[in-house]
């Protein structure tokens, strides 16, 4: 089982949520960008470790919040269709992976104590720059021991699980 932190939006968080589907942009859909197939195969490798049965993370960029606990459901696929009528998460964002809602936590992590941990020396997944890695990249493979971290810490902030 591995790990992965998702970055999202507020106006992708909900259509994510409601979908079940995990999405990322594909930074080579411009034909002007000389660098986009690059950037393509580096978004494709974001997501290409995901596995059914992994747990997922998202981090809600506006609120400096984490999300959890969620499972991949599929292996990571392309769609260029949206997701909803008229939505965000269109023909731009096509690296999708399938997730359900693994446990139902009311309150969540925020990102400064994943900061804090990190500062201690007990969170090794991020880069070294607070923020460089986060809201950088839109997928972030956790190690093994930095997710179960965040699920301790979301199993002492909900003691009690609805």
């Amino acid at each position: 089982m591995q790990y992965f932190l998702f970055t999202v939006t507020n106006t992708s968080w909900k259509e994510h949520l409601s979908t079940g589907i995990a999405a990322i942009n594909n930074p080579g859909h411009d034909p002007t960008n000389r660098q986009g197939n690059a950037q393509k195969q580096k978004a494709l490798c974001e997501l290409a470790g995901i596995k059914k049965g992994d747990i997922l993370f998202f981090y809600l960029q506006q609120e400096k919040k984490v999300m959890g606990l969620y499972e991949a459901v599929s292996e990571p696929f392309l769609d260029t269709k949206p997701l909803i009528k008229k939505g965000f998460i269109n023909k731009k964002f096509p690296i999708r992976v399938a997730f359900k809602q693994k446990v139902n936590f009311s309150i969540h992590l925020h990102m400064d104590e994943v900061w804090e941990i990190k500062d201690k020396g007990y969170f090794w997944s991020l880069q070294q720059q607070r923020g460089d890695t986060v809201g950088r990249l839109a997928c972030v493979c956790l190690t093994k021991q930095d997710g179960e971290h965040l699920i301790r810490m979301f199993y002492e902030k909900n003691p009690v699980i609805a």
